[in-house]
């Protein structure tokens, strides 16, 4: 952030300044490569203490613990290098605003025309300025929590209280700055925000309602991570499994679904990598599905040898192999286009599946393994279903978790067939490219994508966890 923050100022000095030369420093080219230094620089630390702990203690990095950035440090050095190098990077930063805020006023004084251009660039680097002060509170987010721990002690409610506050004001407000300074104040930005944040409110809405079910899903996951009943029982670490691809799904849907609309290229190797988890969370989720119907199906058919065919240590396994099926077929595709075409790679694309294959064979081979996979979880779930329908009329005693589970195995087979109308949103695609009427076509692929791709991905939450007993409580406090 702070770095970025001397960025654009600097963007501006030049563009004040040097107003001649501003086209040849200030190019896209260079402002990449500078960006990718940005994300360099403020990454070589950690990994250089990631890597130093890989070495001296490598159980370190294995160990379960609360996930923080001083728990990452064996030594105390690594803990006062990471203070020295963030008050390194503010005090650089803040050098570089004064220089070029001091340097563009003294510019606007004595520039007789253009003199709006430069009064408004002086104040974009003076609200670079308050960003920066913004950022800085961050650097004391820790040292606030240690003094509000020793006046109030850990366990008050008046800790818990304001450890809320330090966050949301310390760590989040900060952050949600920028498009208010930035982005509403500038008039080539701010129409087009009004026409697709006003205007076009049912994109608003697709986009608004997937953040919402992520923000659900992440709640959920955290009431389950919260007792350690769940994290050891296979049941609901492959519902939070579930959770966790749908929420991925959610993003990275909503992420394609963005650049489609704004036209937005990318280079072949992030849009791979982008699609890589999307076919995989796609491929996941029948897979997923049959896992718990299988689960189910052993506790209510083989009661007595359950805790030791459903283990904690199987079930991760289990995990494991499915994101490994999900995306092999994906990466050995990639590899095979970036091997048979040089260029392939570097070359700028919609970020769409399709224009990842250069092979026609390439699309018919995820077409069947896709629908392989959805048979697959088919055939595993009506199996199970009618195997714990067969052992609930057949049993005399526990007839009510019986009845329960056969409930469960039939919500995952509606579930998977809500999974399967993702299988025909291209289908449907090309058939709207049909339509004539451009308005009608808009409206359908809007149809298409909220009801087909996003709607499936919602309903995990309510289906699965708010009719389950023990997570309900959990979830509503």
């Amino acid at each position: 952030a702070p770095l970025t923050l001397a960025l654009m100022s600097l963007e501006r000095y030049v563009a004040i300044c040097y107003p001649l030369r501003h086209c040849t420093i200030a190019t896209q080219k260079s402002t990449g490569i500078a960006l990718g230094i940005i994300w360099f620089i403020s990454s070589v630390n950690i990994v250089s203490d990631i890597m130093y702990d890989l070495v001296t203690d490598p159980s370190q990095l294995l160990r379960i613990t609360f996930c923080t950035r001083e728990k990452l440090f064996v030594a105390k050095w690594q803990a006062d290098k990471t203070q020295g190098f963030d008050i390194l990077f503010f005090v650089s930063v803040s050098v570089v605003i004064l220089f070029t805020y001091v340097a563009i006023m003294i510019t606007a004084k004595s520039l007789s025309s253009n003199k709006e251009s430069a009064t408004k660039a002086h104040k974009t680097v003076l609200l670079h300025l308050i960003q920066l002060g913004l950022c800085l509170t961050s650097f004391l987010y820790a040292t606030i929590e240690r003094t509000l721990y020793m006046m109030t002690g850990n366990s008050s409610s008046l800790f818990i209280h304001l450890r809320y506050l330090n966050f949301l004001i310390v760590l989040i407000l900060p952050r949600c700055l920028s498009p208010l300074i930035y982005g509403l104040r500038d008039d080539a930005v701010r129409p087009l925000f009004k026409y697709y944040f006003c205007y076009r409110m049912k994109v608003t809405f697709a986009i608004f309602m997937s953040m919402f079910f992520i923000y659900l899903n992440a709640i959920m996951v955290y009431a389950l991570l919260s007792k350690p009943v769940f994290k050891e029982s296979p049941r609901y670490i492959l519902f939070i499994n579930m959770l966790v691809n749908d929420s991925i799904q959610l993003l990275i849907t909503s992420m394609l679904y963005i650049f489609g609309l704004s036209v937005l290229k990318l280079v072949t190797v992030a849009c791979a990598f982008i699609v890589l988890i999307s076919v995989a969370t796609f491929c996941n989720a029948p897979l997923t599905l049959a896992l718990m119907s299988l689960e189910r199906y052993v506790a209510i058919c083989f009661p007595l040898r359950h805790a030791e065919i459903a283990t904690q240590k199987r079930t991760y396994i289990a995990i494991g192999v499915i994101w490994f099926i999900g995306s092999t077929n994906y990466i050995i595709d990639f590899l095979y286009a970036a091997v048979m075409d040089s260029k392939f790679v570097t070359s700028q694309i919609l970020c769409k599946r399709e224009r990842l294959f250069i092979q026609q064979w390439q699309a018919e081979a995820l077409q069947g393994f896709s629908i392989f996979y959805f048979l697959l979880g088919s055939v595993v779930i009506l199996f199970t279903y009618i195997s714990i329908l067969i052992t609930a009329r057949s049993i005399s005693s526990n007839k009510d978790s019986a009845s329960k589970a056969h409930k469960t195995v039939l919500l995952h087979l509606i579930q998977l067939i809500l999974c399967l109308s993702s299988f025909f949103y291209s289908f449907v695609e090309r058939a709207v490219a049909t339509v004539s009427d451009n308005k009608l076509s808009i409206e359908l692929l809007y149809l298409n994508y909220l009801f087909v791709l996003i709607l499936p991905r919602c309903l995990s939450p309510l289906i699965y966890g708010l009719r389950d007993d023990a997570v309900r409580p959990l979830f509503i406090y």
